[in-house]
């Protein structure tokens, strides 16, 4: 994988990253090593938290990074995930302090004065959907001093430290926090002037109904001493910004950043930063048309598409009392590039289950066949509700589907229309006869009957999240363009010709598919369809349908 990072400043250009990535996967395991021209923050981030909805801070505009991250140049870095799904994971970088941005950063003949940039961290995120998850990070650097790259223009002097940030998710509510202790001085990327900053916050999603999030947060920073002349003052400061969704890839952020006692502006006492941000997140686009995903290499459980690229982009302006004094437009993209490599293992680990090709060989008997599938997807192929209340892993319910829906569903698999880390890998074990097999399987499984007229209505009237997705659910939002889910998925959800099943199934599942919808990642026939809806409701909407169509049935068909 080749990455590169291309940047605006006045007008300037430059490259700040391009080097080689390579992940690697083993079963549950997960390694991802780098070398080349790369950043420090490609890896170990001290400008921001590691959420993508937020940035929580304005970064050097505001208060300093604190971490004496060098300038773009050699690195070499390594990110290890012990078990991906667990969220754990432990990451490293070394890279060189002599950097010249003045030579894009392609100069490594420093290299060998072994003065480097040294990060560690171990953090954890929790997630529930894409880019949304509770979190936790610590980060340990030490930076060497500087030798060449006119050290005599920014502070100088070696030195290390900690830093620990994280966030937590109450319903709509979003605490997050970082600290970090710092005693080095010096870096390339602005030099770091402080020692021991703060930040503490709180962010609200969704406010008013609007897709986005509004936030605001406390700030406080202790300069470095011998880096003033004269007496130095602590400085402190408070943000505010709303986050507005303007597509389902597309964000603004306005904000203001009130700075009290400014360490960079000793004569004065406040100063005032207003800035709008314009951003849009990963996506991924396929070179390839729709069947070369069959033809990707696979290494061990991994599979990687031989020709697709991620990008995103960021363009900011900032206004102060006296005009605008900054304009930053970024683009970032990635090429995946794929090549051959022998398959270490032709199986896979779901859990603790191995499944692999000779689980669905035509020469055993049916049940044989189908007894890994039923393993995951339960007893009664109801999905997470077959295990009790207490199993949540978003395993899907397939009774009750139809017939060419599982097929269409097992083909997307396959060819990457849509895609799934455990059933990409599956599918590709399946030739046509037995996706054809499993189709008709799971299809004859007989769904559970639905509730009675009179449970449904009372349970309207005790639950308030079960009574708006029943409304979403039967007239729509029509103020925000979102059809009647009744219309293609049938009455209860019990599905129709051009819509599948949703009644029974559970809401983990249904909420990661809204999510599937917009990242890219289920592009099969019924992705247009479903764009109008996917923008048109807000998350607590996903989760009152969601939570609907789970209660419109009974649990078991015994």
């Amino acid at each position: 994988m080749l990455t590169t990072n291309v940047e605006f400043t006045t007008w300037d250009f430059a490259i700040e990253n391009l080097y080689w990535e390579q992940n690697i996967c083993y079963r549950k395991e997960q390694v991802s090593v780098s070398n080349g021209n790369q950043v420090v923050t490609v890896l170990l981030n001290p400008f921001r938290f590691k959420d993508t909805r937020v940035s929580f801070t304005t970064g050097p505009w505001g208060f300093h990074p604190t971490i004496p991250a060098p300038t773009f140049g050699f690195g070499a870095a390594f990110k290890w995930w012990p078990d991906k799904k667990s969220g754990f994971y432990v990451a490293g970088s070394l890279n060189d302090m002599n950097g010249d941005p003045n030579l894009q950063g392609f100069d490594w003949s420093t290299v060998s004065r072994g003065e480097f940039f040294y990060g560690l961290e171990i953090g954890s995120n929790r997630k529930r959907a894409k880019d949304d998850y509770d979190h936790w990070h610590f980060q340990v650097f030490y930076a060497d001093e500087r030798s060449t790259r006119s050290p005599d223009t920014l502070p100088n002097k070696a030195g290390g430290g900690f830093r620990l940030s994280g966030e937590k998710q109450w319903d709509r509510w979003v605490g997050f926090a970082s600290y970090t202790f710092n005693t080095a001085q010096g870096g390339g990327i602005g030099g770091t002037l402080s020692n021991t900053p703060l930040t503490v916050g709180v962010a609200y999603l969704n406010p008013f109904d609007v897709r986005g999030e509004a936030a605001i947060s406390l700030l406080y920073m202790n300069p470095i001493e011998e880096i003033f002349e004269g007496p130095v003052r602590n400085q402190y400061g408070i943000e505010m910004y709303w986050r507005i969704s303007l597509s389902n890839n597309i964000w603004i952020t306005p904000g203001i950043h009130l700075v009290f006692n400014p360490s960079l502006n000793p004569g004065r006492r406040l100063c005032r930063n207003a800035y709008v941000q314009v951003q849009g997140s990963p996506v991924t686009k396929p070179f390839a048309q729709p069947g070369r995903r069959a033809r990707a290499r696979r290494f061990g459980s991994a599979w990687a598409d031989p020709h697709s690229v991620v990008y995103n982009f960021t363009v900011t302006i900032m206004n102060t009392e006296n005009g605008i004094i900054a304009f930053r437009a970024q683009v970032f993209f990635v090429l995946m590039v794929g090549f051959t490599l022998a398959a270490h293992s032709q199986s896979i680990m779901v859990g603790d289950i191995e499944i692999s090709p000779q689980d669905f060989s035509a020469n055993l008997d049916s049940e044989q066949r189908i007894a890994k599938c039923l393993s995951c997807h339960g007893h009664h192929a109801g999905g997470d509700i077959d295990f009790g209340p207490d199993v949540r892993f978003g395993t899907p319910a397939l009774r009750g589907m139809g017939e060419q829906y599982l097929q269409e569903s097992l083909n997307a698999y396959k060819t990457g229309t849509r895609t799934h880390k455990e059933m990409s890998t599956i599918s590709a074990m399946l030739d046509e006869e037995t996706m054809n097999f499993m189709a008709r399987s799971f299809a004859a499984y007989i769904a559970p009957p639905m509730k009675s007229a009179g449970e449904l209505t009372a349970l309207a009237a005790k639950d308030v999240l079960f009574r708006q997705g029943q409304t979403i659910a039967r007239q729509g939002i029509s103020q925000h363009g979102v059809p009647a889910c009744i219309f293609c998925h049938g009455p209860l959800g019990e599905g129709s010709a051009v819509g599948p099943r949703l009644a029974g199934q559970n809401v983990m599942y249904i909420e990661s598919q809204f999510k599937a919808f917009t990242s890219g990642s289920r592009r099969t026939a019924q992705s247009a369809p479903m764009q109008p809806v996917v923008a048109g409701l807000t998350d607590n909407d996903i989760k009152a349908v969601a939570h609907y169509y789970e209660s419109v049935s009974e649990p078991c068909s015994e």
